[in-house]
């Protein structure tokens, strides 16, 4: 979705804002405890409070009263600008009504260093009296407060701005996580958009989620902190992750990433760029944002979250053509990407396909087209990234009396892989016919020990990666901890 935004606004106000007039002096007009607050009575809409706190007036109370429209509760917006000085806030219930802040009583807070805004945003309450407090910190400040239960029609959100996160003008792509719940039900991300020419373009990934929320756009005309008629510019309200990409002109603008319905728990990644790679190259929107996230978090997509990247093609029980297709893109664009050699050929494996793919497991699903179904690619990152393929390990009795054979069991097997160095008089051939190799590894570690332990890369999930070399180019295969058992010990260990 690509549009151009109108930035002529208007600038009315909503029609449901209440201004208490502004405290000129240094007296406290507001009680310092909820059985002194300043009562602003039944919340309806956006009311704006102007007050002060200082050395000599610490702590600034307001009761209010809010009222549910439906079974879902009320929405309650809270947002503290304007400061001069460090200041908090904070969301009370009085449950026990002594007028008194008890422990478990605080159900928000807020407490960004400096002269940042702070935001408390909340869903699900119940009706009632609540009771805010805006306490100083550091130094003397006024203030303006900002409290709201109107919500954006037919979504969640906030109607009021509270700047939470600084992008400043945008330029580079920039990525963030977050937590968004019934306590924290909106985050507000803040830019600026200072075009060469008549706009720019900007689009924003939201991913990594488990549950539903989405983005919304808006443009603060004139600056007050609150979303008035016109300001809310475009969102995008799809089921799952999210992507959208705007033309837009120079101004100041809002980013909100909140829930979709009440109740949503969920972390998420947010993305948001001028155009990048990912957004030229990359269809499905929970691929890319993943992917965005994963290399702009630190320069580099890892094993984990490669790993991560492949599970995410399966989000609807099948791989689609478009998700499959950016997972091999991923994979050609490796070296730019900044993925380690073993992940971009163990991944090239499962995208890409491989001779051994066939014997993935004991399906034998064979290589990853386009409408597979999600057992077969997870049958491949089991084999490739976790070990899981593991070989039958068989003894074939020698005496000619008997044809009779069996399998070993696997089983888990703690230690370290190496213990005390190397030596080539570690090797104990038993039966099992590989003296070919054995012999070799002996050489190799009489002649350079380091050449073996180099050959390993310990995962940390109790796998390894092993590097072999096949005609000079470096091959790569995943092992676990499981080895072959008789009678608790180790088959092959001697």
């Amino acid at each position: 979705m690509t549009s151009t935004i109108d930035t002529s606004l208007s600038t009315s106000r909503v029609s449901s804002v209440i201004d208490v007039q502004p405290i000129v002096s240094l007296y406290d007009r507001y009680g310092d405890n909820p059985g002194t607050a300043g009562n602003l009575g039944v919340i309806s809409g956006t009311n704006k409070v102007n007050g002060w706190v200082g050395s000599s007036d610490t702590s600034d109370f307001y009761k209010i009263n809010v009222f549910p429209t439906s079974m879902s509760g009320v929405s309650l917006n809270v947002v503290l600008r304007g400061l001069g000085a460090d200041a908090d806030l904070r969301v009370i219930r009085d449950d026990n009504s002594n007028g008194v802040v008890d422990y478990g009583e605080v159900i928000g807070s807020s407490r960004n260093s400096g002269f940042s805004d702070e935001s408390i945003n909340l869903s699900f309450l119940a009706g009632g009296d609540y009771y805010i407090a805006v306490d100083r910190y550091l130094g003397d400040t006024q203030y303006q407060l900002l409290i709201s239960d109107e919500l954006p029609t037919d979504i969640l959100g906030s109607n009021i701005l509270g700047i939470e996160t600084e992008l400043g003008a945008l330029s580079a792509t920039q990525v963030f996580s977050g937590n968004i719940n019934n306590t924290n039900s909106v985050d507000t991300y803040h830019f600026t958009v200072n075009p060469e020419w008549f706009f720019d373009h900007v689009n924003i990934s939201l991913s990594g989620m488990t549950d539903n929320a989405y983005i919304r756009l808006i443009r603060d005309g004139n600056n007050n902190g609150i979303v008035d008629v016109g300001e809310d510019l475009n969102g995008s309200y799809s089921y799952g992750a999210e992507y959208a990409s705007w033309n837009l002109g120079a101004g100041n603008y809002f980013l909100q990433v909140a829930q979709q319905t009440i109740s949503v728990n969920t972390d998420y990644h947010v993305g948001i760029s001028r155009g990048d790679w990912f957004s030229q190259n990359l269809g499905d929107r929970e691929i890319l944002g993943e992917a965005r996230y994963a290399y702009f978090n630190d320069g580099s997509i890892n094993r984990n979250e490669m790993i991560g990247l492949l599970r995410d093609a399966k989000d609807n029980m099948t791989i689609d053509f478009t998700e499959l297709s950016d997972l091999r893109n991923i994979v050609a664009n490796a070296g730019g990407l900044g993925i380690a050699d073993h992940v971009r050929v163990l991944t090239n494996k499962v995208v890409n396909g491989d001779i051994a793919n066939p014997r993935a497991g004991i399906d034998n699903f064979g290589d990853l087209i386009s409408r597979n179904d999600s057992t077969q690619m997870e049958s491949l990152i089991g084999k490739w990234f976790l070990g899981r393929d593991r070989p039958i390990a068989a003894n074939f009795d020698t005496n000619p009396n008997l044809t009779k054979s069996f399998s070993y069991d696997y089983r888990y097997v703690s230690g370290s892989l190496f213990q005390n160095g190397m030596s080539y008089l570690d090797i104990d051939q038993g039966n099992c016919g590989d003296c070919y190799f054995l012999a070799n590894l002996a050489a190799a570690v009489l002649q350079s020990p380091t050449t073996i332990e180099n050959m390993f890369i310990d995962n940390g999930d109790d796998t390894f990666t092993v590097r072999l070399f096949n005609n000079g180019v470096a091959d790569y295969v995943t092992v676990d901890r499981f080895l072959p058992t008789n009678g608790g010990q180790a088959a092959y260990a001697g």
